[in-house]
């Protein structure tokens, strides 16, 4: 009897869907992400990917070692660059601190969970 017990719960409890990446894309960090378009210095990494990929879609910024995404085109999705880094549980400091001195290429790794995209893991590259 107790193992059906535990068969049905087995059975009765949710599905949690597993996230997945959707897509990669290199970010190399310059001087230029490093500020915002009026010139003012970024306080943190998050808002560094986000001005990376201002100036590779809107302002045609593109370093050597960019590469195209397929979901930042529109400021709209720059805006939600913040909230997906915080949903894939941050930057490392130690990333972050990279990413904050500039000269230096990240992987993104754009997740979903096959309906939507959820977030952006930030991965020093090598």
């Amino acid at each position: 009897m107790k193992y059906i017990a535990l068969a049905v719960s087995l059975f009765a409890s949710p599905v949690v869907a597993q996230d997945f990446v959707a897509a990669t894309y290199a970010a190399h960090i310059s001087a230029d992400d490093l500020t915002n378009s009026s010139g003012a210095r970024l306080g943190d990494a998050a808002s560094v990917i986000r001005q990376d990929r201002a100036n590779y879609h809107r302002f045609g910024l593109a370093d050597g070692e960019d590469s195209n995404d397929p979901l930042f085109g529109s400021a709209d999705a720059r805006a939600n660059i913040p909230a997906m880094i915080r949903a894939a549980g941050g930057i490392a400091p130690d990333v972050a601190e990279w990413i904050m001195r500039g000269n230096v290429t990240v992987y993104i790794n754009i997740l979903s969970d096959g309906d939507d995209f959820t977030g952006l893991q930030v991965l020093m590259a090598g």
